[in-house]
């Protein structure tokens, strides 16, 4: 083996499990969303607050947690497709390029 190829399969072993890690981290913050939103929730399943400034910060933290499960999925996404581009991948980047494309020529 040259040094080469093995440093591309360890390249690959650790883009594979930083992007198996940030899948993970996606995975609980949706979790911990979704669980923030059921607790609050009564039996009708409306939301209950005691003030005002109650329901914004419990929303804005709703959100983050939202954007943030939402960023760590497709960066973990994006970086399993960039190691599998040769197979599948390309079904991923492919839009992502579009969009990235859309939005430098479109601004």
């Amino acid at each position: 083996m040259d040094f080469e190829f093995t440093s591309r399969v360890f390249k690959g072993l650790r883009l594979t499990s930083l992007a198996i890690v940030l899948l993970l981290g996606a995975a609980v913050l949706h979790v911990l969303w979704k669980r923030r939103v059921f607790q609050r929730t009564n039996e009708a399943g409306v939301e209950r607050f005691g003030s005002y400034s109650g329901k914004v910060g419990a929303q804005s933290i709703d959100w983050l947690l939202k954007f943030g499960s939402m960023l760590l999925l497709a960066a973990g996404v994006l970086m399993l497709s960039y190691l599998h581009v040769d197979t599948w991948g390309w079904v991923v980047i492919a839009p992502a390029l579009a969009f990235v494309l859309f939005i430098w020529i479109g601004s």
